[in-house]
């Protein structure tokens, strides 16, 4: 083939290539008008146009594109948990997808702003971070309809200290890489970390679940402390393995507490635990010596 047709080809594909994208952006651009034209209930070319320049910035990194999406979510509330998607979009690639330190911690300032009751709180909103990787994630005091965390790596520090999630909590196969606290948070419905592995400490102070509560096959690498944390219905720890001191003092179990399978490796105190129904600790293991459970404590 004679290097007239190579070239020939060669820009044909260029052509072919730059061709789709174009295409491509045309379907997401009328994907974004159409959209915001039924969030917005028709109104002005001006506004969908504003909508859709502002998510175009935003995926940009453009400060300015955020600033707008606030702004809109401020006047016009149905169109908040678009917003909030949207920010969590762009924090769900963390340090893989190159996002930096600074816009980072931008987005997630804003997330926080309209998370947690105040001038600028936005009722209702849900996160979606499945598989997503997070850096310094904090979220405390911050109010949340439904919290989707499933196979989520957190990296750095994170805080959930007195959040309250009013809907379901789903933190199966998550990976928290340094120290993260629960301290205060409420539950109001069921609360899952199926799965999920603890790197360093994890701390569950105070922590109250209304509903079923689950840690099975979970991995605590560091010290896993669960003083005066509340339980209301049944509790399931099963094989779970505890590689440093785990402490339930204080905790109160309102229904069943299984441990049946588990591994607990470093100094452990469940004998202040108040287990208001059934305990099972059926092929539990203990690494050090345990001081037998009172007895206005068994179920």
């Amino acid at each position: 083939m004679s290097s007239t047709w190579l070239t020939a080809l060669f820009f044909g594909v260029v052509a072919l290539v730059i061709a789709v994208r174009h295409y491509r952006q045309g379907q997401a651009d009328t994907l974004l008008d159409d959209h915001a034209r039924r969030r917005t209930n028709g109104e002005a070319d001006r506004h969908l146009s504003e909508w859709r320049e502002a998510h175009r910035r935003l995926r940009d990194g453009d400060v300015e594109g955020l600033r707008t999406l606030e702004r809109i979510g401020q006047e016009k509330s149905r169109l908040r948990q678009d917003i909030v998607t949207s920010i969590c979009a762009g924090l769900r690639g963390g340090v893989d997808l190159g996002v930096d330190e600074e816009w980072r911690r931008t987005l997630q300032d804003a997330l926080v702003r309209h998370l947690r009751p105040g001038t600028q709180f936005w009722a209702g909103m849900s996160l979606q971070f499945e598989s997503a990787t997070l850096v310094d994630f904090d979220v405390t005091g911050c109010r949340i309809r439904a919290a989707k965390f499933s196979r989520a790596e957190f990296l750095g520090t994170t805080r959930f200290d007195a959040v309250t999630v009013t809907g379901d909590a789903e933190f199966d196969e998550a990976r928290f890489g340094r120290r993260v606290s629960f301290d205060d948070a409420l539950f109001a419905r069921s609360a899952s970390f199926r799965g999920t592995k603890f790197t360093g400490n994890a701390t569950f102070d105070a922590m109250r679940v209304t509903d079923e509560v689950t840690f099975s096959h979970s991995r605590f690498s560091g010290r896993a402390t669960f003083p005066r944390a509340e339980f209301a219905e049944a509790a399931h720890f099963r094989r779970v393995r505890f590689g440093g001191r785990a402490y339930f003092t204080g905790t109160v179990f309102g229904k069943d507490a299984v441990f049946d399978g588990s591994w607990f490796r470093g100094r452990t105190d469940v004998n202040d635990a108040l287990f208001a129904d059934g305990a099972s600790f059926e092929g539990t293991r203990f690494g050090r010596r345990v001081p037998p459970l009172a007895e206005d404590s068994r179920g």
